[in-house]
């Protein structure tokens, strides 16, 4: 439906200047009934015509019609076809998707597990995919800050922030948040409850054990107690209990 052509008679502008008059941007004008039910009806009229919905609104192709188009498109190909996403990219990929249950239920056969594992950790000892891969990824989140003035403030230059690959550490294809630069093999990692499972932990720890790191986590809703987590920290670092409170 067009009004291209159409033009207003100078009667019709003369009631409507007359009833705008006095009034900015049409702010608090009523509509009169017999106009608004024009307006319904031309909106009616509008809602049923091909230029509201489009020209195919309503139709369907036949089978003839549809043999013809698959017919047409036949040695055609695709936009799509022989492209492939980086290792970079699909790692990024991966990392964004951390938490999304979209996927949830898919389940990867054991041999694909271990392919993609053996890969992942081929990628992740290259210094130069990781600083690809981390660059601008990530900011010292809030559990983070906390968890880095407990150390610095318990032990201070015993352990640095890693989490951004800021200090260039990866162990066994992990980068730990915070690791010891003062001679002891050890890391210490912050937990957000969403993005993490306790399935990681156990994992984490064989990787870690396996380059003869020890490693404590520490879950962000253990920051409300503030003085288990220190005590779990000082047992971690010197492996003898002591009180502080």
């Amino acid at each position: 439906m067009s009004n291209k052509g159409y033009h207003h008679t100078e009667k019709w502008k003369k009631e409507r200047s007359k009833e705008m008059k006095g009034n900015k941007n049409g702010i608090g004008h009523i509509i009169s009934s017999e106009n608004r039910k024009k307006m319904i009806k031309g909106l009616r009229k509008l809602i049923a015509s091909n230029d509201f919905h489009g020209n195919m609104y309503g139709k369907h192709f036949t089978d003839e019609h549809r043999k013809k188009l698959s017919e047409s498109h036949k040695g055609q190909i695709p936009w799509i076809k022989g492209r492939h996403h980086s290792l970079e990219s699909k790692e990024k990929m991966k990392i964004s998707m951390k938490g999304n249950k979209n996927h949830l239920g898919h389940r990867h056969s054991e041999e694909t597990k271990r392919i993609i594992g053996e890969k992942s950790k081929e990628m992740w000892g290259n210094p130069e995919f990781i600083k690809k891969v981390t660059d601008g990824w990530h900011t010292k989140t809030k559990p983070e800050r906390q968890l880095d003035s407990l150390l610095q403030t318990l032990y201070p230059r015993e352990f640095t922030y890693n989490g951004d690959y800021s200090a260039g550490i990866s162990l066994d294809g992990l980068i730990p948040d915070f690791v010891n630069i003062n001679g002891k093999k050890q890391v210490v990692e912050m937990f957000g409850d969403y993005w993490h499972k306790y399935e990681e932990i156990e994992e984490k720890t064989e990787r870690y054990a396996k380059i003869g790191f020890s490693s404590l986590f520490i879950w962000e809703s253990e920051l409300k107690n503030i003085e288990e987590i220190i005590r779990k920290i000082v047992y971690f670092i010197e492996k003898e209990p002591r009180l502080f409170f």
